[in-house]
């Protein structure tokens, strides 16, 4: 074989291994560009974390969930972050659910008693319960 011979064999040898290395290149950048851009909608078991607050488009806190005491609360609040509803733990171990007008004041209340059952009760707009439906702790 002549020198030219040889030198064409090494040329072409080289030029196929450089066209598999640059197909190579390309499909990996090809993959990785579809893998980069697609998306992906991963949805968690679970979410935890202290407090957790939903805010408006405006950036007003609108429902709060926080503890209380140890145990769980939930709040919602109108435009103008006055409050509107509590959900929260009572003294006798349960819950108690409490309406608001939306500027602070108590409108009724409803909660576990203690020796089982539970109790509502309205207000007035000073505050002052005016109605009370419940029982007593000997269960009448």
């Amino acid at each position: 074989m002549s020198t030219i011979e040889t030198r064409l064999l090494a040329l072409e040898k080289s030029n196929r291994r450089y066209k598999k290395i640059v197909s190579s290149l390309v499909l990996v950048a090809g993959l990785i560009s579809v893998m980069a851009f697609t998306k992906k909608n991963v949805i968690p078991d679970l979410l935890q974390a202290r407090n957790f607050e939903v805010v408006n488009t405006q950036g007003s806190v609108v429902a709060r969930m926080t503890t209380l005491d140890g145990s769980g609360r939930i709040s919602t609040f109108n435009t103008s972050g006055g409050k509107m509803m509590d959900m929260i733990p009572n003294d006798a171990g349960g819950g108690a659910l409490i309406v608001y007008d939306g500027k602070g004041n108590m409108n009724a209340r409803i909660t576990y008693t203690e020796g089982g059952g539970g109790s509502i009760g309205v207000y007035n707009g000073s505050g002052k319960q005016v109605i009370r439906f419940g029982n007593t702790t000997g269960g009448a």
